[in-house]
């Protein structure tokens, strides 16, 4: 066996497969110019080119580093654990589907759409070998139609999974004469919860997700398009949502480091729970690392947007507005907890900055959510 068979079985399996009655990787695979092909299979159809008799499954052992893994070490080939590669995607921030509409709605790129329903498709969707940094995207037929490299995105829909991938759309490379795989830079994947739901939100989003015609490619372009352009705003538009797409696990991440808890009140069921960025921080300038936030409960976060109520730096609740009737009395600190300078931040102003205005005292903040995203 040479590498121009293990090349040649590749080729035959691209065609036919389930060869010689042999599945998809589960465990492990050998990667052969950038794509991913069970071991078994390769091996045996390798071997059969090289004029041996054709193996049967029941002929591999299956065990790691065996005698057909090191020969295929040997002939130039890697094999990798399937099991790692789809750690990556095993535990994920969750999304609703409202908000990953607004995730995509607000994109501001057309955004090229893929999916898979069945779990044995996935083999077709995975890391670069050469860029761990980037995901192939399918086996496709054509090319996507009127999108640039580095100008649209690409969503991937594991539909067996609930999971939705979002990466930019860097161009194509060819999986063979006819198919092509999608290059995903910078991938972010995200667990929907609620994609069998029923509501207006769901029917807009599958209007996105399930377009009538040809299941290779379908698209989703925004309505509002900057024909003039110039390579600075494009940039700037790009890093926006880039920042946007990092607000589920900047949510997730604020969560975990906090305990799961609201900073004032303490309460812990997640389904209650917000993200609010702290003063000084700025989404849109990349600030979405756990200690950029703290959780608050939905009811406090949306309180803190509307100006209701204020947090000092201790993020301890100072301020409660008499339209609020004393409701948040009993998380108040202590006036004397209050002494001292403070500053006043806006969550209003674009860029999120602080107004360091000399009236006020030092370390006051009256709003945290800078992001359109609500609920996250």
């Amino acid at each position: 066996m040479t590498a121009q068979h293990v090349k040649r079985a590749a080729a035959i399996w691209r065609k036919q497969p389930g060869y010689g009655g042999f599945q998809s990787p589960r465990h492990y695979e050998v990667l052969i110019d950038g794509r991913g092909y069970p071991v078994k299979a390769i091996v045996a159809i390798a071997l059969e080119q090289a004029g041996e008799p054709l193996m049967t499954p029941a002929d591999f052992p299956g065990r790691f580093d065996g005698r057909w893994h090191r020969a295929l070490k040997a002939l130039g080939f890697e094999i990798r654990n399937k099991q790692d590669e789809y750690a990556t995607i095993s535990d994920l921030p969750t999304v609703s589907v409202a908000e990953l509409l607004d995730i995509i709605t607000n994109l501001g790129a057309p955004l090229v759409i893929t999916k898979n329903k069945a779990e044995s498709a996935e083999q077709n969707f995975r890391v670069d070998p050469s860029n761990p940094n980037r995901w192939l995207d399918g086996n496709w037929r054509g090319v996507p139609q009127d999108v640039e490299p580095k100008e649209a995105y690409v969503l991937h829909w594991m539909v067996n999974r609930s999971t939705v991938c979002i990466g930019r759309y860097l161009g194509t490379i060819a999986a063979d004469a006819k198919r092509n795989c999608l290059i995903l830079d910078q991938p972010r994947f995200y667990e929907v919860a609620d994609m069998d739901g029923s509501s207006e939100i769901h029917d807009r989003m599958h209007a996105i997700l399930k377009q009538p015609g040809p299941v290779t490619y379908s698209y989703y372009r925004p309505t509002v398009t900057t024909p003039n352009e110039t390579s600075e705003q494009r940039e700037a538009r790009y890093r926006l949502a880039e920042a946007r797409l990092e607000q589920p696990a900047f949510r997730r991440a604020v969560l975990s480091h906090h305990g799961g808890k609201c900073a004032i009140t303490g309460c812990a069921t997640d389904a209650l729970l917000d993200a609010a960025h702290l003063p000084g921080r700025d989404w849109r300038l990349g600030h979405n690392k756990a200690t950029d936030g703290i959780p608050l409960r939905v009811d406090l976060h949306r309180a803190l947007d509307r100006k209701l109520i204020k947090l000092n730096e201790k993020c301890e609740l100072i301020w409660a507005s008499p339209k609020l009737h004393g409701i948040y009395d009993e998380y108040r600190v202590n006036r004397r907890a209050r002494r001292g300078k403070y500053v006043t931040y806006e969550s209003d102003r674009l860029g999120g900055l602080f107004a360091h205005e000399k009236a006020r005292p030092r370390g006051q903040w009256d709003s945290a959510q800078q992001l359109g995203l609500h609920g996250v």
